[in-house]
């Protein structure tokens, strides 16, 4: 569970920071 947690985690930060690039 902690490593689905972990990895979830990473890829919404991923995402967040990728946004924030785009705009």
């Amino acid at each position: 569970m902690i490593h689905v947690y972990r990895t979830t985690t990473s890829v919404s930060l991923w995402l967040c920071v990728s946004t924030t690039i785009e705009n």
